[in-house]
């Protein structure tokens, strides 16, 4: 008796257990487009942020990574009402708490938060998986089998695309965190800028500034 059938044998757990870890792409912030809440203000230079940003955009693989890493980006909106020329880096100082910080280059931000790569080289362990799509059976045991080598194809197939989608992802978030960076960025008497700061253990502490006094000669 032949019986005429669909199932998928071997590695059924590290399947599941694969596919529901695939890489994601990144969605950009683009501090520019945010709702800001939070304000703050010293001599004339004001400061609006937000935190959560990476979930905000979607992105819920990064935004996991903030929380393990303790790393948590900012999207930051900085507004010099002064008549002077103001360095982000030397002439604001920024407070998380009663600490003062400096924000994290993006390079360094980018290696604690970015996808794993070499990660999705275990999609390979499919390979042997088959497709068994008919039994014969004689007097209750099987006598022959017909499969198809599903595995090969979906093994690579998923390296391929997660390495290349993680890979990928990784590189769009390093550019708008550099694109973003406030590290020695100048900004001009009226000027309205928008920016990405990565705080490490911030604990989502409110953010203040302490500008220089640009009314007081140097």
């Amino acid at each position: 008796m032949k019986t005429t059938f669909t199932k998928l044998t071997g590695l059924f757990a590290g399947l599941g257990l694969l596919l529901s870890s695939c890489a994601s792409s990144y969605h950009s912030i683009r501090p520019e487009r945010i709702n800001y809440h939070a304000k703050v203000e010293s001599n004339n230079v004001e400061l609006q942020y937000k935190y959560d940003v990476l979930a905000e955009a979607g992105n819920k693989k990064y935004a996991k990574k903030e929380k393990k890493s303790l790393v948590q980006v900012v999207a930051v909106k900085y507004t010099n009402n002064t008549d002077r020329v103001i360095d982000l880096s030397q002439d604001v100082k920024l407070l998380s708490g009663a600490n003062q910080f400096t924000p994290m280059t993006p390079e360094l931000a980018h290696r604690q938060l970015k996808q794993g790569v070499p990660i999705y080289l275990l999609y390979l362990l499919l390979t042997p998986a088959k497709l068994i799509t008919e039994e014969e059976y004689v007097n209750g045991r099987m006598v022959s089998q017909n499969s198809f080598p599903i595995g090969v194809v979906l093994g690579p197939g998923l390296t391929i695309f997660n390495i290349v989608r993680s890979a990928s992802a990784n590189k769009e978030m390093l550019e708008e965190l550099q694109r973003y960076s406030i590290i020695n960025r100048k900004v001009m008497p009226g000027e309205t800028v928008y920016g990405l700061i990565p705080i490490a253990n911030s604990g989502y502490n409110p953010i203040t500034i302490k500008a220089d006094d640009f009314s007081v000669s140097k």
